[in-house]
């Protein structure tokens, strides 16, 4: 009798030992769950929060001109002279292409004659008509025709001064579309020219950037065709996230800009980098 009563106890006492080990043990893994779910929401909160050191910081640039400008004719006719090549360089006011000149040139000594005539003609009606010689009809149509024929001399004055096209700026000629002795039409593409100024950086980086990036940030630029790098710097932001992408564009320039760079070449921009 005894041993059995000893038997039922100790299934008892085995029996609430694994009760407790269980107890225990899931104790013990929901205890773990919960530290890592409380490490994995830091993680996340510390991921979504960009403050400047995130170290994928890097977006592609490209170098453009200040100025670039494509020259096209203002005028029907032939070219005289196209002696400028493309890489050459030219200064403000030089000129780049010339016309035959000698149509409006005739034009204009054509209206500036029925101009002269028109002019006497009204002063002579004027006299007559304060002598009570003349009507009023005839020097109302010789006032006119003064205006009409002044409206044709100022009009061929423009198309002498299109026989003649002058570098807007300071720069280099990069493309030659036509050539000397062509006869082109109004509208007409002719060169291609870009300042030399220092030149431009555009930039798109992510709309979250706006949070730390501001004007006048440096940044390291590695460009492609060099392979070397360089000091960049914020100089404009301009103020519109486009939708599509989230991205704004920012305008940059390179500090103590070297002359081996030119238009066109690219490159990436970092920003955990300030460069030289």
């Amino acid at each position: 009798m005894s041993t059995k009563t000893y038997t039922a106890r100790t299934f008892i006492n085995k029996n609430m030992d694994i009760q407790v080990y269980g107890v225990s043990l899931l104790v013990i893994t929901l205890f773990l769950q919960v530290s890592f779910l409380q490490k994995g929401m830091a993680y996340e909160t510390t991921e979504g929060v960009n403050d400047g050191t995130d170290t994928n910081q890097q977006v592609r640039a490209l170098l453009v001109p200040n100025k670039e400008a494509k020259i096209s004719s203002q005028m029907n006719g032939r070219i005289a002279s196209l002696n400028i090549k493309e890489g050459e360089s030219f200064k403000k006011n030089d000129i780049l292409v010339t016309f035959d000149c000698d149509e409006p040139l005739a034009n204009l000594k054509s209206s500036k004659a029925q101009y002269e005539i028109a002019k006497t003609t009204y002063q002579i009606q004027r006299k007559l008509n304060n002598l009570s010689a003349g009507s009023r009809l005839d020097l109302a149509i010789a006032e006119a025709d003064v205006e009409k024929t002044k409206a044709m001399y100022d009009y061929n004055q423009v198309m002498v001064k299109h026989c003649t096209i002058y570098a807007p700026f300071n720069g280099w000629v990069v493309e030659r579309i036509a050539n000397e002795y062509e006869n082109v039409t109004y509208g007409t593409p002719l060169i291609s020219i870009i300042d030399n100024e220092p030149l431009k950086l555009d930039l798109f980086v992510p709309s979250e950037w706006l949070s730390w990036l501001s004007v006048g940030k440096y940044f390291q630029l590695t460009i492609d065709e060099t392979r070397k790098n360089y000091q960049g710097v914020i100089k404009k932001i301009i103020p519109k996230v486009d939708s599509a992408s989230q991205t704004v564009a920012v305008k940059a320039y390179i500090a103590n800009q070297p002359p081996e760079l030119i238009a066109g070449m690219s490159g990436t921009a970092d920003f955990t980098k300030q460069g030289l």
